[in-house]
């Protein structure tokens, strides 16, 4: 899964692939990715820390039952390389295009 921001707002993408996670700022810069995590995330860079219930709510009726219990593995995975922050949130590397 993969979250975009682009000049249209904030989705989600592949929202079943729970194997992958991270963020494509697409024709936007980083003014308008900060602008767009405002309330569920934050920039630092060329990674973004996301809400675990932010990514719950934006796939929410698009995945099958058994997502929950890969996602809650995803993190717990990401947790055991550093990628879970104190708070929760989950790092996903920006890719910039355009």
């Amino acid at each position: 899964m993969y979250v975009v921001v682009s000049p249209d707002g904030v989705d989600l993408e592949e929202p079943d692939d729970c194997g992958r996670f991270h963020l494509v700022a697409r024709d936007v810069g980083a003014d308008e990715v900060a602008g767009a995590l405002s309330g569920f995330g934050a920039l630092e860079g060329d990674r973004a820390w996301i809400e675990q219930e932010a990514l719950r709510t934006l796939a929410e009726g698009r995945v099958p039952d058994d997502w929950d219990d890969r996602f809650d593995a995803m993190v717990a995975h990401a947790a055991t390389q550093g990628w879970v922050d104190d708070d929760g949130r989950v790092q996903a590397h920006v890719e910039w295009e355009g």
